[in-house]
């Protein structure tokens, strides 16, 4: 655990908002630098994680405060891709304890993390894919980061290709979307983390083409589920997200 003893969260306006923090013993964690130059992804073993960051224990890397890393985490459901900076770190005699606060993280990362605060708050077990048979995770101060809303695809048409010369669109079944990325499922072969894709979203006989990276992978009996982010999203694209997100509210 980092962090210490359990505390009471603060209440002036001043202050960060604390967040419960918790161990999920069934999530398997890799990171390595961020940038072309970043090397190999090394395992790492999670110490606890909450929506504002993590902490682990590295070996084999020689990270520093302020260094920014690109992570990859893993339960029994699928892959998530997530950055951070590391914003602690100390040496001990098992590795290198870091604490890592979370840059960017995928809408699906996101609702997993608030699964497992629930499950932990309610003395539950972990939600499938992150239970190792552990007693129901214990919570401490944590951090807050803002989630990424997410409404259902209501109207949209999907299509999806990757860029390369000659590829075709395929259909996919549009599961949510918002202006920072959306879920999907399809047939198309399956694609690693970090994957750049095209959408080509119609919604009231009007197109749009949405370049993206895959930040999420779920596969299936047939095909898979994938959650991406958006690279850019045409001006009118984002209004008629907005207007969707209104009608839902």
């Amino acid at each position: 655990m980092i962090g210490g003893e359990d505390r009471m969260p603060p209440t002036s306006a001043e202050n960060r908002r604390c967040e419960p923090r918790l161990q999920a013993p069934g999530l398997q964690v890799s990171l390595r630098r961020a940038g072309l130059l970043g090397g190999v992804y090394r395992a790492a073993s999670l110490l606890n994680i909450d929506r504002g960051g993590l902490g682990l224990i590295v070996k084999g890397m020689r990270l520093r405060v302020g260094d920014k890393v690109s992570l990859r985490l893993r339960d029994g459901s699928g892959d998530y891709s997530a950055s951070g900076v590391v914003s602690y770190r100390q040496s001990r005699e098992e590795g290198n304890h870091c604490g890592i606060i979370f840059i960017h993280v995928p809408h699906e990362l996101d609702c997993l993390i608030e699964a497992l605060l629930a499950a932990g708050r309610e003395g539950r077990k972990a939600p499938a894919g992150t239970d190792d048979g552990s007693p129901p995770v214990p919570v401490v101060p944590g951090t807050h980061r803002r989630a990424d809303p997410r409404h259902p695809g209501t109207g949209f048409d999907l299509r999806v290709r990757r860029p390369l010369p000659g590829s075709a669109f395929v259909p996919a079944r549009l599961h949510n979307i918002g202006r920072g990325g959306a879920a999907f499922t399809t047939d198309m072969p399956r694609l690693g983390l970090g994957s750049r894709i095209e959408l080509r979203l119609a919604h009231d006989s009007i197109h749009y083409l949405v370049p993206a990276l895959v930040s999420h992978v779920r596969p299936l009996p047939r095909g898979a589920r994938f959650g991406v982010e958006f690279i850019s999203v045409p001006p009118r694209l984002s209004r008629v997200i907005d207007a969707l997100a209104a009608s839902q509210s």
